[in-house]
């Protein structure tokens, strides 16, 4: 966003503008500008595409009118001239209408000789600088104060800086400084030197100064003013003029904060919680400035797929509960594949498998596999598998596995083959009678045959194959590119980054197009724009403040 049109002409740091109280002599021009924050900046960001282009250069002024410059009569024909700091002569305009003589001072003896001589009320074409000086008329008639009219001299930038400052802090925060030349500049006609372009300066330079400002208003619990007053600063030791050819700010306001909420309640995530039986729905809103426009905006969503501790969850899509397992006996299960045979009551789409347990150890690992009926004995390669772990030992609960991709399953027999990775368990019994047709086997030492255990060994194992009960879109007629998590904006579909659990939501198109429809803000400027989240065999879903970042 621009700050400041073109200034033209150049700024005057003249030597009537000194800054009182400079422990040196310092000249100052400052350019103001506004900093848009909606009141609810955590960060700005400046960015380095921010452009600022000028050019320091010199400043010709009478001398005559500045406090600390005399003329002095010394005889009928010498005018000694002091000023406040040597300054190159430029011009020196009589009421006598001849040539004046610019001479050295020794001390208090005047060189006889003058230095330059020049045409009254024209240029010096020789450079000639100093603050002690005398004139003479080069006709050696006399000459007294009252006949100088003008006494034109030129002052050149020296250590010339640009930095930016914050207007209306109490107390008032230190200036922070981009750019310096070294030394006297420009004696040369203007050269190089004197030119700036540094707009990434000046946006590195701001945004450490807005930093500062905004953490110490969080520290001091003050609120966030909806602009912030700043001003560039352009300073010189010496009087001279500042010609500012370009400025222009680019800067976007960011925040990872609950808008529309205050204190902790700002900061905190937001759960979401979902049947994993079945695809389910939740909603909550995006508060949003009315009048922004969003650079980006992101929602990073964390879900969860096991059961909670004290949850054990629903079985095949019936509705039927199934409490936390009661049974202390079952089989015990190592690296040693134990297989137990299942026969669904009726057709079903599985979604997930849980197993009753009682983790043996913390580094308990383990791996759920379904597999096909071959001749009695689990097929050797896997319909679906599926991994669980980071159980607490010594504690007796359902583990839920969900399948990578939805698995249908017939009327017919299958095998749910437990195996523990690392660490072992007990696969708990149910407590009911087995079927009749129930068979366990384990396999042997070097996983390969699989052996029968006698039949009746145990009442039967607890397991549980979980089968959602779809209704409603989205079409899962390709359930394994189905999501576990998907969310909408006011209808739009997101995009999301998945890495793990982790989803990323892009919010910002959504996030555009929903504002230019045109929502009624609250008094605040706020828009709550609505989020839909449709889980698939999720527990939970905990989502974290939306970072926005955005331009006002």
């Amino acid at each position: 966003m621009p700050v400041s049109p073109n200034v033209t002409p150049p700024l005057t740091l003249g030597p009537d503008q000194p800054v009182a109280g400079a422990p040196v002599e310092l000249y100052r021009q400052t350019l103001p500008f506004v900093v848009q924050t909606a009141g609810v900046a955590e960060t700005i960001e400046v960015d380095a595409a921010s452009a600022l282009a000028g050019q320091f250069l010199s400043h010709v002024f009478d001398a005559l009118p500045l406090p600390g410059a005399s003329l002095q009569e010394q005889g009928a024909k010498t005018v000694m001239v002091t000023l406040p700091a040597p300054r190159r002569v430029r011009r020196v305009k009589t009421s006598a209408g001849t040539s004046i003589g610019l001479h050295r001072v020794d001390v208090d003896k005047v060189v006889e000789q003058a230095t330059v001589t020049l045409a009254n009320n024209s240029a010096v074409t020789p450079a000639f600088a100093d603050v002690h000086f005398a004139l003479r008329r080069s006709d050696g008639g006399n000459l007294a104060p009252a006949q100088i009219e003008v006494l034109e001299v030129a002052s050149f930038p020296a250590g010339p800086r640009l930095g930016v400052t914050l207007s209306g802090v109490t107390p008032a925060p230190e200036p922070v400084y981009f750019w310096q030349g070294s030394g006297e500049i420009g004696q040369g006609g203007e050269p190089a030197d004197g030119r700036i372009a540094d707009g990434a300066g000046l946006a590195g330079a701001l945004a450490r100064l807005l930093d500062r400002h905004l953490a110490a208003l969080r520290d001091a619990g003050q609120p966030i003013p909806a602009q912030i007053e700043a001003a560039l600063l352009v300073e010189s030791n010496a009087p001279c003029r500042f010609q500012l050819e370009t400025l222009s700010l680019v800067y976007r306001v960011v925040t990872a904060s609950w808008l529309g909420l205050a204190g902790d309640a700002a900061q905190d995530k937001q759960v979401l919680r979902f049947s994993d039986q079945h695809l389910d729905s939740a909603a909550l809103a995006v508060a949003v400035p009315a009048a922004a426009s969003f650079e980006s905006a992101t929602l990073r969503v964390v879900v969860s797929r096991a059961a909670p501790l004290s949850t054990a969850g629903t079985a095949n899509g019936a509705g039927d509960s199934f409490p936390p397992p009661a049974q202390t006996s079952g089989f015990y299960v190592d690296h040693r594949a134990v297989a137990l045979a299942v026969t669904p009551p009726a057709a079903l789409t599985a979604n997930g498998v849980a197993v009753a347990v009682l983790p043996l150890s913390s580094d308990l690992a383990l791996q759920l596999a379904l597999h096909a009926d071959a001749a009695g004995a689990p097929a050797g390669v896997e319909l679906v598998a599926a991994t669980a772990g980071d159980e607490p030992a010594g504690q007796a609960r359902w583990v839920t596995a969900q399948l990578p991709a939805l698995l249908p399953l017939s009327s017919q027999r299958v095998w749910l083959v437990l195996r523990a990775q690392t660490g072992a368990c007990i696969w708990l019994a149910a407590g009911d009678a087995a079927p009749g047709d129930t068979a366990l086997s384990r396999q042997n030492e070097t996983g390969g045959l699989w052996l029968p255990q006698p039949p009746g060994i145990l009442p039967g194992l607890a397991y549980r194959l979980l089968s959602p009960a779809l209704t409603g879109p989205p079409d899962l007629s390709t359930p394994a590119a189905q999501p576990g998590l998907s969310a909408s904006l006011a209808g739009i579909p997101l995009a999301a980054s998945v890495e793990g659990d982790t989803h990323i939501f892009d919010l910002t198109p959504a996030l555009a197009a929903y504002l230019q429809s045109g929502p009624a803000p609250d008094p605040a400027g706020l828009v709550y724009t609505p989020l839909t989240f449709q889980a698939f065999g999720l527990r939970q879903a905990t989502v974290y403040p939306p970072r926005l970042a955005l331009s006002l």
